[in-house]
């Protein structure tokens, strides 16, 4: 192949690499944005009056987020620890989840 049938082929993809490269960075930001602000509604937890109910609501979508990361890590890595911990993550997102349902019911 050539120089010119090369550059033609590429023009063709309608794959564009600053647009992962951006995508990649905005996920990180905002998991980054996420995970923090589900830590200061913990802290806050610690200082209102319905306690259990913020404590709860807010781990149950911290564990969720951490459990899909691993399973996804796992996924595209295949390291054996980040199934173990998405597991053990999904256990406590799960007991979380039932503690905000049973605080409903």
């Amino acid at each position: 192949m050539n120089k010119e049938d090369i550059l033609a082929r590429s023009r063709h993809e309608n794959h564009d690499e600053i647009y992962e490269y951006i995508d990649n960075k905005a996920l990180t930001i905002a998991s980054g944005i996420f995970i923090l602000m589900c830590l200061l509604m913990l802290a806050f937890s610690f200082m209102s009056t319905i306690q259990n109910e913020m404590i709860y609501t807010t781990l149950s979508l911290l564990w969720s987020y951490l459990s899909i990361y691993c399973f996804a890590r796992y996924y595209y890595l295949k390291s054996k620890i980040y199934i173990i911990i998405g597991f053990i993550v999904l256990l406590l997102a799960s007991y979380s989840i039932v503690q905000v349902w049973l605080m409903i019911w």
